[in-house]
């Protein structure tokens, strides 16, 4: 299973990684600091599940979710954020965002929430 967050706070991305790394070892995990950072793994690396920061420099994570689904990508994406009130909920929805979390993230939710997600990801035969 890959995962990749998206954040242009790089502490908050090594947060991610640690928590991630402790509670699923055998996950690989990928770090980018703006969505067009992201959008270039994901042309080239297999993603699983997609959580990315929505007000970012360079390229926002909304603008980011946009350009993959233009590309057509799968993978469940989901927005952390602090500013939620920048975008409308239709243009959330849009962009195809499946949950937004707020921020600051509640760690224990957040690995809770990726339990059921991995687990309903490998059932479908991810």
């Amino acid at each position: 299973m890959t995962i990749l967050f998206v954040d242009d706070v790089v502490d908050i991305l090594e947060g991610y990684e640690a928590e991630v790394k402790y509670h699923f070892s055998d996950f690989k995990v990928l770090l980018a600091t703006n969505g067009q950072q992201a959008l270039e793994i994901c042309k080239k690396e297999h993603v699983d599940l997609i959580f990315s920061d929505a007000k970012m420099p360079v390229m926002s994570g909304v603008e980011f979710f946009e350009n993959l689904k233009k590309m057509n990508h799968e993978a469940p994406r989901y927005l952390i954020t602090g500013h939620i009130g920048d975008y409308s909920p239709e243009r959330i929805k849009a962009c195809g965002a499946s949950r937004v979390f707020d921020k600051p993230i509640n760690f224990d939710k957040l690995i809770d929430f990726m339990k059921i997600q991995t687990e309903f990801q490998i059932e479908k035969g991810a």
